[in-house]
C-alpha cells in the first residue's frame, strides 16, 4: 500500500520497473521504460525507444468493488499479481504525477488481497489507470448508469460506446469504454429530448437526425465531435418529421430510409440521401418495399440490407446504391418483426430479439448472404426485448437496454456475447427481481425465482461475493413462482411452495445440493398449498407455517424431518394468521416477527407455544425482510422504506439507520454471507422490480455498501 486514504505515506519511497504505454493503446507497441514513483506522488519516467511486445498470454482481471459513501474496498482476481493501479477523480490526471491530481492514489495490486479507494464513492466516479508490462489501460469506474430506457439509440465513437436521448424526456449523452462503467458525458445536449430517432458516426461526429420530440415527430439535424458539445446543422430538414426511420453511413453519404410520421403523413417508403448532413435529396419517393417504420437497415457485403419493420412480410432487401432496391426474400422464419437492429459480426448479420406479433423476442437469427437465415438459439440468456440498440465493440456484440416489459416498459442492463450466441451482462448484475429467495450456502449466495421484468422465473444465481453473479439455471425442474420459502437443512437447499405462473398455490417442495440440479421430494406436502408463508430449520426439522392459501391466511404450524413427512403441529398458533411473517432462532428461541402490515413479536422454545412480546418500535411494514446477525435480530426495509432496525432480546429495539444508502424496496431479500449482511434484489413501491436491482451489503447495518464489478483486460 503506497497510500492511506488518498494520502502518501511520507517514510516510503517506491521503485517500480513497469513497461509503461506512454499513452498508446492497450494493443499497440509500447516503449519501455522506468518509473519511478516516490511516496510523495512524484515520478520520472526514462523512455526507451525499442519497441515491446507483452510476453504472455493475454488476461482479464475482474474487479470487485462495494462502493461506500467515502470509500470503497475492491478485490481483485488471479492475475493482479505485478500491476500498478493509479486513479484519481481527475479525469485528464498525469500518472508520472498521481499526487497532484485531485484524490490521487497508487496501489500495487496482489490477487486476493484487497485495498481501499478513497476515490471512488458513491457520491463521484473515479479514473483507473492500470499499469503492467508495456500496457497501460485506462478505465473511469463509475456505479451510475442511464436511467430505464428504449427507443433512445447508440453509437460506437472514438473508441467508446454512446448512448443519446430515448424516451420523450431524455436529451442525456453517456459514454462508456466497456459496457460497464458509464459516465455522463451531459445531461442536457441542448437539442430537444426525443426518442425513436437515429444516431450515427459520420465525418468524425456523431450525428442526432430527427425522432419523436415530447408532442411532435422532428426533421432537425444536430452533430457534435465529441459528444459533449452539439450544433444545430438545421432545423428543418428537407425529409420530413419523422420518426422510427433508419440512417446508414454508405458510399461517404447519409442515406435515411422509411419511418412514420402521427401529423397525417403515416408511414414512409421514401430514400433520402445526404452527402454533408445539412442538404438533403429525394432519391425515391416510394421504394418497392412496403411503408415501414421500426426496421433495421445494415451495410453488409457492400450493399445496404433493410429487415423488419413491421410490415408483415418477414422479407429482406438489399441494394448497391440506395436507389434501386431488390427483394432478396420473403416469408422468413423471423417473421412480422419490429423494433429490431441489425449488425455485422462474424462475417455475417445478425438479427437479436425484436417484437413479433406483440410478444418480445429473445431469439438469435444470422446469415453469411442476407438472403437464407438461420435460427441459432431459439431463446437466449438475455430476457426478451425489443427497442433495444445493438453496437459491434471490442470484439463483442451489445446489446443496450430496451423494452422488456418491466418498469415503464424499459430496462437499462447491457448484455454482451462474444460468439453472438452466449450472452452474460458485462457487469455481471444479479437481474433485478422481487418476491424471490435468497440464502447462503456452500460459500455462495444464491438467488432464485421471483418476479422478474419478464414475469415469474425459475431461474437460479450464485455468487461467491455478492458482486459477480453467475446463472446456474436458466430455468429450474420446479416451475416459476413467487412468494416461495427456501432454507438450507442436512447439506441442501430446500424449496417449499409457491404462487405459480399460472396463480396455483403450490405445496411442492424440492430439494438440491449444489443449488443448480432440483429433485422433487413431494408434489403435495399434506399442508394447503401457500405462498408468502415462513419456512425455518429448528430442532433438526424443517418447520413451515402462515401464508395466503385457497382458503385464506392461515396460522398454522407444519414440520418435517425428511422435507417428505410431514406433521401438522397445529392447526392455529397463538399469533394471528398472517403472510410475510419472518421466523428466525437465536439464543436456543425462536422469534416470528411481523407480517403483512404488522409489527408484532412472538417467541417460541418449541415452535408450537408462541408468546407475544411487547410491541417493537419499527412500524408496521409490508414485505420486509428480517435476519439473524452479529448476535442480533434485524429487521429491515418493506415497502416504501429503507430503515434498518435491530434487537439482542426481541422487546427492545434499535433503529441503526434511519435511511439506508439503498433504495426503499419491498419484497427484497437479505443473506448473512461472510462477515455482512448482503440485500438482494427488491421492487420499490409500485411492487416493480425493475427499479432496485443493486445488490448491497453492511458489516454494521448502518453503513451499506453498492456492489460494482468491472474488468481490465491486458
Amino acid at each position: 500500500m503506497i497510500t492511506r486514504h488518498g494520502k502518501p505515506v511520507a517514510t516510503i519511497a517506491v521503485m517500480l520497473s513497469l513497461l509503461v504505454a506512454c499513452g498508446a493503446p492497450e494493443h499497440d507497441d509500447a516503449q519501455r521504460g522506468e518509473l519511478s514513483l516516490s511516496a510523495h506522488g512524484q515520478a520520472s519516467l526514462k523512455r526507451r525507444t525499442r519497441p515491446h511486445h507483452l510476453s504472455g498470454q493475454a488476461r482479464t482481471v475482474a474487479v470487485s468493488a462495494w462502493v461506500g459513501e467515502h470509500d470503497s474496498e475492491l478485490s481483485f482476481s488471479s492475475g493482479a499479481d505485478g500491476v500498478a493501479l493509479v486513479r484519481s477523480t481527475d479525469r485528464d490526471c498525469d500518472v508520472s504525477a498521481y499526487a497532484s491530481c485531485a484524490d490521487g492514489q497508487l496501489d500495487l495490486l496482489h490477487a486476493g488481497k484487497p485495498i481501499t479507494d478513497s476515490a471512488f464513492t458513491l457520491q463521484r466516479s473515479a479514473y483507473y489507470t492500470y499499469l503492467r508490462g508495456g500496457a497501460k489501460v485506462s478505465r473511469p469506474m463509475s456505479h451510475r448508469t442511464f436511467s430505464l430506457r428504449r427507443w433512445h439509440k447508440s453509437a460506437v465513437f472514438n473508441n467508446k460506446l454512446w448512448l443519446i436521448g430515448g424516451g420523450y424526456n431524455n436529451a442525456d449523452v453517456w459514454s462508456s469504454v466497456d459496457g460497464i462503467n458509464w459516465v455522463e458525458e451531459t445531461p442536457d445536449a441542448g437539442f430537444p429530448p426525443r426518442q425513436l430517432h437515429q444516431v450515427v458516426v459520420f465525418k468524425n461526429k456523431l450525428w442526432v437526425i430527427g425522432g419523436a420530440g415530447v408532442n411532435h415527430e422532428l426533421d432537425d439535424v444536430w452533430s457534435s465531435s465529441d459528444g459533449v458539445h452539439w450544433t444545430e446543422e438545421t432545423q428543418h430538414a428537407a425529409f420530413p418529421p419523422v420518426n422510427g426511420h433508419t440512417v446508414t453511413v454508405f458510399n461517404n453519404k447519409l442515406w435515411l430510409v422509411g419511418g412514420y410520421n402521427n401529423d397525417g403523413d403515416g408511414f414512409f417508403d421514401d430514400v433520402w440521401s445526404s452527402a454533408d448532413g445539412v442538404n438533403w435529396t429525394l432519391e425515391v419517393a416510394a421504394a418497392p418495399f412496403s411503408t415501414r417504420t421500426l426496421h433495421s437497415v445494415e451495410v453488409f457485403k457492400d450493399r445496404m440490407w433493410l429487415v423488419g419493420g413491421g410490415d408483415g412480410n418477414g422479407d429482406v432487401w438489399s441494394s448497391g446504391d440506395g436507389v434501386r432496391w431488390v427483394q432478396e426474400a420473403k416469408g422468413l422464419g423471423f417473421g412480422n418483426r419490429a423494433g429490431i437492429e441489425l449488425v455485422v459480426f462474424g462475417g455475417k448479420l445478425r438479427l437479436v430479439g425484436g417484437l413479433l406479433d406483440f410478444v418480445r423476442q429473445h431469439d438469435v437469427w444470422s446469415s453469411a448472404d442476407g438472403v437464407s437465415w438461420t435460427q441459432d438459439i431459439a431463446a437466449a440468456e438475455l430476457p426478451a426485448r425489443y427497442a433495444q440498440t445493438m453496437e459491434v465493440f471490442n470484439g463483442k456484440i451489445y446489446c443496450i437496454a430496451g423494452d422488456n416489459g418491466g418498469d415503464n416498459y424499459a430496462t437499462s442492463e447491457v448484455w454482451s456475447s462474444d460468439d453472438g450466441l452466449r450472452w452474460r451482462r458485462p457487469d455481471r448484475a444479479l437481474p433485478a427481481r422481487y418476491l424471490h429467495e435468497a440464502v447462503s450456502f456452500n460459500g455462495k449466495i444464491w438467488a432464485i425465482g421471483g418476479d422478474t421484468a419478464a414475469g415469474r422465473a425459475n431461474d437460479v444465481w450464485s455468487s461467491r461475493d455478492g458482486v459477480a453473479w453467475t446463472l446456474e439455471s436458466a430455468a429450474a425442474e420446479f416451475s416459476a413462482r413467487i412468494g416461495h420459502a427456501v432454507v438450507t437443512f442436512a447439506n441442501k437447499l430446500w424449496l417449499i411452495g409457491g404462487l405459480t405462473a399460472d396463480f396455483q398455490r403450490t405445496s411442492d417442495v424440492w430439494s438440491s445440493s449444489d443449488g443448480v440440479h432440483w429433485t422433487l421430494a413431494t408434489q403435495a406436502a399434506p399442508f394447503a398449498g401457500r405462498f408468502f408463508h415462513s419456512a425455518f430449520v429448528h430442532d433438526g426439522q424443517i418447520w413451515v407455517t402462515g401464508g395466503t392459501t385457497s382458503g385464506g391466511t392461515v396460522n398454522d404450524i407444519w414440520s418435517s424431518s425428511d422435507g417428505i413427512h410431514w406433521t401438522q403441529r397445529t392447526a392455529g398458533a397463538a399469533f394471528s394468521p398472517r403472510y410475510g411473517a419472518r421466523v428466525l432462532s437465536l439464543g436456543n428461541t425462536l422469534w416470528l416477527i411481523g407480517g403483512f402490515n404488522l409489527s408484532d413479536v412472538w417467541s417460541s422454545s418449541d415452535g408450537v407455544n408462541w408468546t407475544q412480546k411487547s410491541a417493537a418500535a419499527f412500524s408496521s411494514r409490508m414485505l420486509f425482510d428480517a435476519l439473524v446477525f452479529d448476535g442480533k435480530l434485524w429487521v429491515i426495509s418493506g415497502r416504501g422504506k429503507n430503515d434498518v432496525w435491530s434487537s439482542v432480546n426481541g422487546t427492545d429495539w434499535i433503529q441503526q439507520t434511519a435511511s439506508a444508502a439503498f433504495e426503499a424496496r419491498v419484497g427484497a431479500r437479505v443473506v448473512v454471507h461472510g462477515n455482512a449482511m448482503v440485500i438482494t434484489g427488491g421492487g420499490d413501491s409500485t411492487f416493480d422490480a425493475a427499479k432496485v436491482a443493486p445488490v448491497w451489503s453492511s458489516r454494521d447495518g448502518i453503513t451499506w455498501r453498492k456492489a460494482h464489478y468491472s474488468e481490465v483486460r491486458f
